[in-house]
């Protein structure tokens, strides 16, 4: 039900608040009066209205305040944000019921508390991701997962334009930064009034977590030291992640590595990325396993995986601990010309993508070698997407596409709806790429389907091939992305590299 005038529309935020977002009843007349102001209602008479769907209430305040001059199209979201923030409980009361279910039920309660409250605030927008595009691409011994993400929007030429003109601010230095927390935001900077964070310590410093407002998988979450501190690897690293799951074992955790390319978006400020999803990788089979001196605690193995992966599992988060920070150290350093590996230049090259989670109090890290190198034949990345690729996957391969679950841009589900067309004859492709320019990117993608599969006529038929066509580059990207080639030449080299680590081959 949609709501058309602003005293309605209080009563229906206060029902709502009071069923969904345990808003206490003292708190009711303050909260009330705080929306009066916001929405400029000056008449206000209570009445018992029923509980809406939370789409229904954001379309409510979204059409009241653009018929009242109150927002306009470019700060609505601003303006709407601001509201549920007002009718969310205090981060102090979040934080408070959130160890409270921690202490006398387990981390998966709490967590799915705070998962819920950021659903029923609308900061995870549940009906936007619901839109997603989302499959399982099978292949022999192992699967990827492949999503087109239509619920973050693309970038806007007239808000790059805007931003361009903005003042440089420092607060907050960046939108990880726990400044955001109730934060009204600026054009570069999302509003965050509605934004939930947790405190707790790894490695005695103070961290926080939030969920990804984008849910690129089940229970996204994002785990940020509260310093805007640079994106790290090291022996500190791998105890905070193993402190991450000692709190939250219901959930993996990585990072990214810290350098362009190879790691994330955001190197400037230290963060994490995990959640409940079980990653591809995770059911990776073993390749070969390995005895390394000192660590009879540990199991370690090396991935059948596209790209290059070890996997130790102990018990002992000191054994953990001490021979993942062992191989980085080695790794940071380890040169291999032959496979143009070469950890330093002019700057750091060599890196690795630590995940870990914890299974019946046994600590699973894998650990993804990485190097970012470029050269003139791949200015892009030796070790990244290759150029034929680009137009299904050009960005950083972080830790999230290194673990199998690829996030494609919204823009695909577009093109690809054009280029099923063009497959099945009922656009020709120079008409296609006349009204459509963008689409170039993908002709060279067209004209090999063309070839391949010259008389399409079904539109069913046509969207299978092209999902076929995205499964398969992806496998490829992960495959550019690997060390060691699975060929007889990087299995030789990949040998070498785990003697240098001091790790013994079992059976031969």
């Amino acid at each position: 039900m949609i709501i058309k005038d602003s005293n309605t529309l209080i009563n229906s935020l206060i029902r709502y608040a009071r069923e969904k977002l345990s808003l206490h009843v003292a708190d009711e007349t303050y909260l009330t009066n705080l929306l009066l102001a916001k929405l400029h209602c000056v008449d206000y008479q209570y009445h018992r209205e029923p509980v809406n769907n939370i789409d229904d209430l954001i379309t409510s305040i979204e059409q009241l305040a653009i018929t009242k001059k109150l927002a306009t199209a470019e700060t609505i979201d601003s303006f709407t944000i601001a509201i549920m923030g007002m009718i969310s409980p205090l981060p102090s009361l979040v934080n408070e019921r959130f160890f409270k279910l921690l202490k006398d039920f387990s981390p998966d309660k709490a967590c799915k508390y705070l998962f819920a409250l950021q659903v029923d605030n609308n900061y995870i927008k549940q009906s936007r991701i619901k839109l997603n595009l989302f499959w399982k691409a099978s292949f022999p011994g192992n699967h990827l997962e492949i999503t087109i993400n239509l619920s973050k929007p693309e970038k806007d030429n007239k808000l790059t334009a805007k931003l361009a003109q903005e003042a440089a601010v420092n607060y907050p230095k960046c939108i990880l930064c726990y400044e955001n927390l109730g934060y009204a935001g600026r054009i570069n900077s999302p509003a965050r009034q509605n934004i939930r964070l947790i405190d707790f310590k790894l490695a005695n410093e103070d961290w926080f977590m939030q969920f990804s407002p984008y849910q690129y998988y089940e229970e996204h979450v994002v785990v940020i030291n509260k310093s805007h501190t640079n994106m790290k690897i090291d022996q500190e690293t791998f105890e905070k992640l193993c402190d991450f799951v000692d709190l939250f074992p219901n959930y993996f955790v990585g990072s990214n590595a810290s350098l362009p390319i190879v790691g994330g978006s955001i190197l400037n400020h230290e963060h994490f990325q995990g959640g409940k999803h079980i990653m591809p990788i995770f059911s990776a089979p073993m390749k070969y396993s390995f005895n390394k001196k000192g660590y009879d605690d540990c199991q370690i193995s090396y991935l059948d995986w596209y790209n290059s992966c070890l996997k130790i599992v102990s018990p002992n988060r000191e054994s953990i601990i001490k021979i993942a920070s062992e191989i980085l150290a080695i790794w940071t350093i380890y040169e291999d010309k032959q496979i143009d590996l070469i950890p330093y230049s002019t700057a750091q090259h060599n890196a690795i993508t630590p995940i870990i989670q914890k299974i019946d109090n046994c600590y699973h890290l894998y650990i993804i070698l990485r190097n970012n190198r470029t050269s003139e034949e791949h200015p892009d990345g030796i070790f990244h997407a290759h150029q034929q690729f680009h137009n299904i996957k050009k960005e950083s391969i972080g830790l999230i596409e290194a673990s199998g679950l690829f996030i494609l841009p919204g823009r695909l589900k577009r093109q690809f709806t054009l280029v099923s067309e063009i497959l099945t004859g009922t656009i020709s492709l120079e008409a296609a790429l006349d009204k459509h320019p963008d689409l170039s990117v993908h002709q060279a993608m067209i004209m090999q389907l063309q070839k391949e599969y010259p008389s399409l006529k079904s539109r069913k038929s046509a969207e299978e091939i092209i999902e076929k066509y995205i499964n398969e580059t992806c496998k490829q990207i992960l495959e550019c992305t690997a060390i060691f080639k699975n060929n007889a030449i990087g299995e030789n080299h990949l040998l070498q590299f785990l003697n240098k680590v001091g790790l013994e081959k079992i059976g031969g």
